[in-house]
């Protein structure tokens, strides 16, 4: 009898010993979390295409075939989503010719040149500065839904937004109420006129000014602030062509375009070089340019200094 009654004060002292306080578990969890939320922020803060601080701009097709645009403004608070219609036609990157905006996701796929190709269209025909791109399961973050906000920042799609730009884009998403979200369909706006189509049917072709209110939305406040001072060397063989619309993307981001100059062709691509390092970063993003630590003597009308050459086709 008193060995059963040994044993039985011992398993008591020993539950005693063992008695995990309450929220232990919460606790650990969330020390868990938090543990692979910043982890996961490190490893992929690398290729990050944000800086959660200056406007961002994001490319999406959408199922019936139209473009979706989510511009994300950290300065303003606010978040537009503008849609481009599917039966607009445009110039296509890489000078592939004239198709209409549906096509454009698919030409990109046909052609081995992925999301990018579809940003660089836009960029090109609109001059809206693109950044990035997503598959149309990436455009949740926009929406004045928090579901929707998660599925898109847990959800497996095409884009070159990293973990950690998803992350930035979520946070900054649930904080921005329902008065300061835009939709705004360009088919309604006067930076569209209706066409008759190559194929006959009924669409649009862009104009030639941008109207103030798409400008204010596409405008970044951080290259205003900079004042960066930019010359553009156009070595691509069409005299100034390249280099006007080079300049024209960038003054709507709010860059001062200072000087353009033509010279004999090289085979080059786009580099660039400055010292307004928020303006070169961003026209990287944009333009894929290459970085050089050095300029020509003769290229010293401005702070950053573009070069394009045969190979950059946009």
């Amino acid at each position: 009898m008193n060995r059963k009654t040994n044993r039985k004060e011992k398993r008591t002292k020993l539950s005693k010993k063992i008695n995990i306080p309450k929220g232990y578990f919460l606790a650990l969890a969330l020390a868990l979390a938090g543990f692979l939320f910043f982890f996961v922020l490190g490893i992929s803060r690398k290729g990050s295409t944000w800086d959660g601080k200056s406007r961002l701009s994001v490319a999406a097709p959408q199922n019936d075939g139209t473009v979706l645009l989510q511009v994300f403004d950290p300065p303003s608070k606010s978040i537009a989503r503008l849609t481009i219609p599917k039966n607009v036609e445009i110039e296509a990157a890489h000078n592939l010719g004239t198709w209409k905006v549906g096509s454009i996701w698919k030409l990109g796929e046909n052609e081995h040149l992925g999301g990018s190709f579809l940003a660089q269209s836009i960029t090109k025909s609109f001059r809206f500065p693109v950044e990035a791109w997503s598959e149309a399961a990436g455009t949740g973050f926009s929406q004045n839904n928090v579901l929707e906000i998660i599925r898109s920042l847990f959800g497996y799609y095409k884009t070159n937004l990293s973990v950690s730009d998803k992350i930035k884009i979520a946070l900054f998403a649930l904080k921005i109420p329902g008065s300061a979200r835009y939709d705004i369909d360009l088919s309604k706006s006067s930076y569209l006129v209706a066409k008759r189509l190559m194929g006959g049917e009924e669409g649009y072709e862009v104009r030639e000014s941008i109207p103030e209110g798409l400008l204010s939305i596409f405008s970044d406040s951080s290259i205003v602030s900079e004042g960066a001072k930019i010359y553009i060397v156009d070595a691509s063989g069409r005299g100034l062509e390249n280099a006007r619309k080079f300049g024209e993307i960038l003054e709507v981001l709010g860059g001062k375009v200072v000087a353009l100059k033509s010279v004999s062709p090289n085979d080059g691509d786009c580099s660039v070089w400055g010292t307004a390092m928020v303006t070169v970063k961003k026209i990287i993003q944009i333009f894929g340019c290459s970085r050089v630590d050095s300029r020509d003597n003769s290229q010293d009308l401005g702070n950053v200094v573009v070069n394009l050459g045969k190979a950059f086709a946009r």
